[in-house]
Parts: C-alpha cells; sequence; structure tokens
C-alpha cells in the first residue's frame, strides 16, 4: 500500500521543536514516543528478516525483534534533542537515520513523506538529476517536493514490503518483473566505452580473482573492446526494492547510479541472493533460461558486453568489499569468485 497520494511536505510546523526528545542508537533517533518505538521494530524487523537468508539466524533475528518490541527497551538509549539542521523539517517524525554519506533521512509514516536533507549542494543536485529522469520516476516513489535552498527534498513513504530473499525463486522472480522496468532507464543514456583502466588496488584485487578462477582471457578482452554502457541504479539490493500491492517501487537512486555494462544491476542483484544461498542454485534459477534478458532489455547484448558486465560487477564488488573487516572481506571474496565462476558458466563467458 502506498503512502497517502495527498502528502506534502510541511516546514517549519514547530510539531518536532528542537527540543522534542528522541532516543538516539548509533546514527538512528526515534521519536520518544511507545507508538513510535513500537513501528520502528517492527518496520526494521520485516526489511531486517527479509533479508535473512540463513533459516537459523532468521529465527534468532526473529525473536529478538519481538522482545524489542516492547516500549520498556527505549529507557536503554540515552534522549536528545532535533538537530538544528532538520528540526523544522520534522513534522511529526517516527525515524531519522543519518546515512553514510552524511545526508539525514526523515520518515513519517502517519504523514506518508521521507524527507532528505543533504549535506552538500553536489548531492543535492545529484539526486535531483536521476529523480527527474522520467525513466527513473516511473519506478520510484513520487517525489513531493524539492528546496533548492536547503537542498532538501520530500518523497512518497512507501509502505511496502522488502523482497525476501530466503526464497530464491520468488526473489528471482522480483529481477524477471522488474527488468523490463529497468530497461527504459538503462536506455535512456547509452554511450560506447571501454571500462576504465584497472588502476586502483581493488581492480587489481578483482584480476587475481580472474586470474585464479582461469578467466585471464576474459579480464583482457573486457578492457580492449568498446561496450554499451547505459544508466544503473548501481545498488540493485533487495532492501532498496519494495512491493507494494501489484507495483514493484526502486528506492535510494540518488547514491550510487552509473553508467555501466547492460547486465551490472542484474548481477549485483542476484549476488545479493548468493549470499545466502548457494551461488549454483541461484544462477540456475536466475539464468538457467536467459529469455528474459534478451526480451526485457529491448535492445541486442553482444558477447563483448556480457563479458565486460561482469568484469565490471566484479570490478565494483572488490571495491564495495574493502569497507569490511578482513574476515568477512575474505568470505566475501570467496563467495564472490564461486558466484562469478557460475555466472560466467551461464552467460557463456570463458
Amino acid at each position: 500500500m502506498l503512502g497517502r497520494q495527498g502528502a506534502s511536505l510541511r516546514v517549519g510546523t514547530g510539531r518536532t521543536p528542537a527540543g522534542a526528545a528522541l532516543r538516539v542508537i548509533g546514527n538512528v533517533c526515534i521519536a520518544d514516543t511507545p507508538a513510535s518505538w513500537e513501528w520502528v521494530v517492527r518496520h526494521l524487523a520485516e526489511h531486517v528478516l527479509s533479508a535473512e537468508g540463513n533459516p537459523v539466524a532468521f529465527r534468532m533475528k526473529q525473536r529478538l525483534f519481538r522482545m524489542m518490541s516492547s516500549p520498556a527497551w527505549m529507557r536503554l538509549f540515552p534522549r536528545r534533542g532535533a538537530d538544528p539542521e532538520w528540526a523544522d523539517l520534522a513534522g511529526a517524525a517516527d525515524l531519522v537515520i543519518k546515512g553514510h554519506a552524511g545526508n539525514w533521512i526523515i520518515i513519517s509514516a502517519a504523514e506518508g513523506r521521507v524527507t532528505r536533507v543533504y549535506p552538500s549542494q553536489w548531492q543535492y543536485l545529484k539526486a535531483r538529476w536521476i529523480c527527474r529522469q522520467p525513466a527513473v520516476a516511473a519506478v520510484s516513489p513520487r517525489v513531493l517536493v524539492w528546496d533548492d535552498e536547503r537542498l532538501v527534498h520530500g518523497e512518497e513513504f512507501v509502505q511496502g514490503a522488502t523482497i525476501p530473499v530466503h526464497d530464491v525463486e520468488k526473489a528471482v522472480g522480483v529481477i524477471r518483473e522488474l527488468w523490463p522496468a529497468l530497461a527504459p532507464v538503462y536506455r535512456s543514456h547509452l554511450v560506447e566505452r571501454r571500462l576504465r583502466p584497472p588502476k586502483s588496488r581493488h581492480s587489481r584485487a578483482a584480476e587475481r580473482l580472474f586470474r585464479d578462477l582461469g578467466l585471464e582471457a576474459v579480464w583482457e578482452r573486457a578492457h580492449g573492446v568498446r561496450v554499451v554502457h547505459g544508466l544503473v541504479h548501481g545498488d540493485l539490493k533487495p532492501l532498496n526494492i519494495l512491493r507494494a500491492g501489484e507495483r514493484l517501487v526502486v528506492i535510494d537512486w540518488g547514491e550510487s547510479y552509473c553508467l555501466q555494462p547492460p547486465l551490472f544491476d542484474v548481477l549485483y542483484f542476484l549476488f545479493w541472493i548468493a549470499r545466502s544461498h548457494p551461488p549454483a542454485r541461484v544462477v540456475e534459477a536466475a539464468l538457467g533460461d536467459r529469455a528474459w534478458l534478451r526480451s526485457g532489455l529491448g535492445m541486442e547484448v553482444d558477447h563483448a558486453a556480457i563479458e565486460a558486465s561482469v568484469v565490471a560487477f566484479s570490478r565494483e564488488m572488490m571495491k564495495r568489499f574493502a569497507g569490511e573487516r578482513p574476515r568477512a572481506q575474505r568470505r566475501l571474496v570467496k563467495r564472490l569468485g564461486l558466484f562469478v565462476k557460475e555466472a560466467a558458466r551461464a552467460l557463456g563467458v570463458s
């Protein structure tokens, strides 16, 4: 179910003044009311549990969220007032999150809106540009307002269900369903070019991975030819896709979009599923029959573009793994190797 169609951004209402109480948990602030606490815990539980593919971990986290749903737990966390940077934008906020890029995300479920406060003009303009692309707007929450002076934008709060990863077939069904809607986004900005030279340490790590997999020739070919790049989300994980009735809604476009070879977003999404399931099972479910890839994109994808997609995706994942702790990083690299091996086989890359 979508948020209220008539929702609008209300500034300076005074409903959440600077002195209003919030409970602080790391980079998350929760309104200091029992109703808000219960809603936030329930909302977070739905998102976290949908992303958990391990049955044992699922049950443990489920029990933890049930216990934490009691408002009595609020008293364990410190109180603070609303930040002056967004106090007059909060309205009846239930949840305020500080993003890793320094932006603030203010969620008011009752008012059906999300307010995003950007720390720099560059981040604001970047988000405004992508959200104003017609093909992106067609699969995104409805924008309510842009405030160029305060670097703020408001959008509809989509009260949808996060895509679950514990069911491989259902998760794969989502990307198959969404693919034709993402195709116009990809085709809206096409350019033919080579992959960037692999000079960074992340790229060199990806090159070693391909060498270990016996795919050195794929790596070399992918960097030696010009292939079509188009506009992609760049962070198309299950947590960024919501099921709202019959509609699939893609959120958080503003931070990671970029130009990539055609299968980048598909491989990215599938790898998130493969983090919780055997990669061979995920790849077989998604790529055993590739007809949906060709028909959904609405354009021809040649073999060079497929190889470039696998290489570009792998390079980007190595870059993102760099922020993980060493043990987690090793585990993710091993999982990536298994996934790339299976995906290369299914896509005829060798």
